[in-house]
């Protein structure tokens, strides 16, 4: 009896075991297949609903056409919108009175003249050379138009004589330098030009003064002592020689001593003999020496349109206003720096 109660038990157990593999496989058949399905669901999800693709329109460009701005009529819509002067306003109260103020006058801006502080002179014509350089600019029957301090005339051959002498210290140095330095550089280049400095001593621009080798008596009157002045030569008016020349006229030092004379001789050494003479100082000479030097001018100088400049120097004026009539051509200007 026993051993039959243990055969039932043992099936028993077999029969549960089995019962339990059974369950667990079927239970895992389920979960697999539920995977599966699981996975096909999405697969065929994604396969059949795929996002759409992008389209692209394309249009035809609006084309604008360029617009033409009349600089005439941009001109004119510019100066309409800027703002107006109010000068032709009236001057108006909100308060009650008895008088009546009168209109601001408007200036007549085109009658408004500039200020030059070259044209402050007192000038005084002895000749034909102020109407030298009517008819405009360029070559004409009396050569080309030069000028120095306003006074303009025509030649082909013009010298510079110009006092650097130490009483144009200051502004009268600066004025001498600045107009003569505006001279060389309007001239044409067809002119021939020279630059003779004097004070005491007399040098062409460019060269080295050596005042030890000049002396002077009681009366000014001044005398090369040893040695003997180069003789001068025209320069041609091309723009290295009169880069050249304004250097020199910036660059020159000022030295001592006054005497018209030599300056005026050593001028005339020039070959062929200058057309016009720009003559500037800032010095007056004795009676002497004023007599001895108008004599030679008159005696030398009849071909030759003298032009003498005195620089703030009024006593001079009657000097070097002899001077110029005593020339062929001549004129006089007193300059105020």
């Amino acid at each position: 009896m026993s051993i039959n109660l243990q055969k039932l038990n043992d099936n028993s157990r077999r029969r549960r075991q089995r019962k339990k593999l059974i369950i667990s496989g079927i239970v895992i058949s389920i979960v697999v297949h539920l995977l599966i399905g699981t996975g096909a669901a999405i697969w065929v999800v994604a396969k059949y609903n795929k996002p759409p693709e992008a389209a692209f329109e394309v249009r035809d460009v609006i084309k604008i056409p360029p617009k033409i701005i009349d600089p005439k009529v941009a001109k004119a819509e510019f100066e309409a919108a800027a703002r107006k002067p109010v000068l032709d306003q009236k001057i108006a109260s909100s308060r009650p009175s008895d008088i009546s103020l009168p209109d601001i006058p408007t200036m007549p801006v085109d009658e408004i003249v500039k200020f030059d502080p070259s044209t402050v002179a007192t000038t005084s014509t002895v000749g034909m050379a102020g109407q030298a350089g009517e008819g405009g600019d360029g070559e004409g029957a009396g050569g080309y138009v030069s000028s120095f301090f306003g006074l303009t005339t025509r030649g082909t051959h013009i010298a510079f004589v110009v006092d650097y002498s130490k009483s144009m210290r200051n502004r009268k140095e600066e004025v001498m330098r600045r107009e003569l330095a505006k001279s060389v550089e309007e001239l044409d280049p067809s002119v021939k030009f020279a630059l003779i400095f004097f004070a005491g001593p007399v040098w062409l621009a460019g060269q080295d003064v050596n005042e030890d080798e000049w002396i002077s008596n009681k009366n000014n009157d001044w005398q090369l002592e040893r040695g003997k002045l180069r003789r001068p030569k025209w320069i041609s008016a091309t723009n290295s020689k009169k880069r050249q020349a304004v250097e020199h006229i910036q660059e020159t030092e000022l030295v001592y001593g006054t005497d018209w004379m030599p300056a005026l001789e050593y001028a005339l050494e020039l070959d062929p003999r200058p057309d016009v003479i720009y003559f500037m100082t800032d010095g007056a000479e004795g009676g002497d020496q004023v007599s001895k030097t108008i004599g030679f001018v008159e005696k030398e100088f009849k071909e030759i349109t003298l032009i003498t400049i005195a620089c703030g120097v009024p006593g001079a004026a009657g000097s070097l206003t002899r001077m110029a009539e005593a020339a062929g051509k001549g004129e006089f200007k007193l300059v105020s720096p």
